[in-house]
Order: structure tokens, then C-alpha cells, then sequence
């Protein structure tokens, strides 16, 4: 379960919170017209390199959205913002409700583009890219157990992804609306993995130190298992949060504003 923090000027516009969507910001925010800034690159589905070009179209965007674009409804991505959070524990390594709240998210837009390719025809956008650093700032609320031993708590946490990798596929259906086609998400798939997880939770245990140390050093030794444990669910969240986003972003501009010359 998620919630996403509102963005006024945007007409109720989220945030982005996870690694997946910001691509397919990207490669929106570069290709829209006539409101689109003459700093993003452009690319016509007439065009026979039209895939070279959205490809280089990603990867010029993705370091410019350290600042909002309010006419086109994109925030600032530097730090993304998240009201809140929930994953739920099963009954393996991580046995613990971690509600997160109030989170920022940096180092989205520098992400490293390694595929960006969008089948129009068949409509499908498939991505590979890579997050060297994703460092996650929220307040928790943890209640339960990690490999085997208590934890609770609440207070600030740090959680660091380093080399994230991600491939994304997403599938579209179109819709027709006021004479304009536009796309909406059907399907997506998604695979990541991470090079290092680091975590670190103040005020465990009521502030005792002695413990609360103990378990960061735990967690972080045995990062691999507890990512493990997590990871599917932190998957269903991200691609439902960016199937948000996309619906929410191809409600608003055609297919044509995007991919037609004027």
C-alpha cells in the first residue's frame, strides 16, 4: 500500500517514488509539445531512427529534472517525495510490518540509460537502466521480527540502494478521446537487482543504543536475505505507483502532441 505526496500546480499530479516510472518521465517530458521546454529533445514516429532517437531523447532528460516543470506537470525528481509506505512481513527472515512515512528519495535523475526502446507498433516500451545510488530518507514504524531476533521501533531510517538495475517492460492499449489517441498501461513486468543494501533505523528499542546497534549491524551483514525476503513486494508496489503515474500522464497528452510534427 502506498500514497504518494500531492504536488499543487499540478492538478493533483503525484510525485514519483520509485526507480521504475522516472524513465518513462524522461522520455514524456523530453517528446511533449507545444508545452514542452526547447531544452528536451524531440522525436516523430516518421522518423526511421525514431527508437535512436527516443533512446537519445531518455538519456538527455534524465539530468535536467532536478527542477519542476509546472507546464507540463513534472515536479522536481530531486528528491521524490512519498507520504507513505507499507510492506508487509510473511514468516521467513523478515517477519516485520515496516510503515514508512514522509519519505524523500534521491538520486533518480542520475540514473545511466542503457535501453530505451519504444515499439509504437506493438505498443510496447522496454527499459534497462541502472540507479548508481538511491538513498532513501523516511520516518518508520517497525513492529516484529528479522531473522528471528525483535525489532521495534520508530524514528528516522536511512535505507542506501547502490547499483540498482532494473529492466522494464510495459504494454499499452489505446483509448480515444476527443478526437486524440492516447495510451494507457495494460500490463507491465519488471526485474531488478541491487549491488549493496545499507539500512540504518535511529531509536530502535525506545533509543537504547546498545541494541539498536546490534540489529543495524545485523541487518546490514545479512542484507542479501532481508532484500530477498522484501523484494517482490517492493516490485508490486513500484510498478503500481508507475502505472499511476503513466495513466495519470497519457490521460492529459495524445499520442499525437508527443510523436507528430506540427
Amino acid at each position: 500500500m502506498y500514497n504518494l505526496a500531492p504536488v499543487s500546480h499540478f492538478d493533483t499530479m503525484f510525485r514519483f517514488c520509485t526507480t521504475q516510472s522516472l524513465v518513462f518521465v524522461f522520455a514524456c517530458i523530453a517528446l511533449s509539445e507545444p508545452k514542452i521546454p526547447p531544452n528536451f529533445k524531440r522525436c516523430y514516429r516518421k522518423d526511421p531512427d525514431f527508437r535512436k532517437c527516443m533512446f537519445a531523447a531518455v538519456q538527455l532528460a534524465a539530468p535536467q529534472l532536478t527542477k519542476p516543470y509546472r507546464a507540463i506537470a513534472v515536479p522536481n525528481l530531486e528528491p521524490v517525495e512519498v507520504s507513505s509506505l507499507q510492506v508487509k512481513g510473511g514468516g521467513g527472515v523478515v517477519a516485520v510490518n515496516q510503515n514508512l512515512k514522509n519519505c524523500k528519495l534521491y538520486g533518480l535523475t542520475k540514473s545511466e540509460i542503457y535501453q530505451a526502446d519504444f515499439d509504437l507498433e506493438n505498443k510496447t516500451w522496454v527499459f534497462d537502466f541502472l540507479i548508481p545510488e538511491l538513498d532513501c530518507r523516511c520516518d518508520y514504524q517497525l513492529d516484529g521480527k528479522v531473522l528471528l531476533l525483535p525489532i521495534k521501533g520508530e524514528g528516522n531510517c536511512t535505507i542506501v540502494f547502490e547499483n540498482m538495475h532494473v529492466k522494464l517492460k510495459i504494454d499499452f492499449e489505446e483509448v480515444v478521446k476527443d478526437s486524440r489517441t492516447h495510451f494507457k498501461v495494460s500490463h507491465s513486468q519488471i526485474e531488478n537487482d541491487v549491488g549493496l543494501v545499507t539500512m540504518h533505523f535511529d531509536n530502535l528499542f525506545n533509543g537504547d543504543k546498545a541494541l539498536g546497534d546490534n540489529i543495524n549491524k545485523v541487518l546490514n551483514e545479512n542484507w542479501k536475505e532481508v532484500y530477498a525476503e522484501v523484494q517482490a513486494d517492493y516490485q508490486d508496489l513500484l510498478t503500481g505507483v508507475m502505472m499511476q503515474l503513466l495513466n495519470r500522464f497519457f490521460d492529459k497528452v495524445s499520442l499525437e502532441e508527443l510523436f507528430d510534427e506540427n
